[in-house]
């Protein structure tokens, strides 16, 4: 069996989605041509100018894994309760008036007020 803990966060999908169309769109502009810039077309591209098409890829894939995650998948076959016995320690301090009196004293030996 296979499930989300939180499906909703799924909803965050759409604004990702919308942000990489958005880009996508947004790259397709016109160009003007230029008179003397012909010879610019024979200068080698670098590595970061081609895969520069790929960062709002990678933006989106990386917010989608990480709603993912915030999704919280879980498989399991069944639920089992396991009935255990604990312990079950209480510290408690008494910080009134009270505590702030010295210990008692008879012959010289402390006597402690419980």
């Amino acid at each position: 069996m296979f499930r989300f803990a939180s499906p909703w966060f799924f909803l965050l999908l759409i604004p990702a989605w919308g942000f990489l169309i958005y880009t996508l769109k947004k790259e397709k502009t016109n160009t003007i041509h230029v008179s003397g810039l012909d010879g610019l077309s024979t200068v080698p591209t670098s590595v970061g100018a081609r895969i520069s098409g790929l960062l709002p890829w990678l933006k989106v894939l990386a917010v989608s894994c990480m709603i993912l995650a915030l999704a919280r998948p879980q498989s399991g076959d069944e639920k089992i309760n396991v009935m255990t016995e604990g312990v079950n320690i209480i510290l408690a301090l008494d910080l009134s008036e009270s505590m702030r009196a010295l210990d008692f004293k008879r012959d010289n030996e402390i006597i402690t007020r419980l």
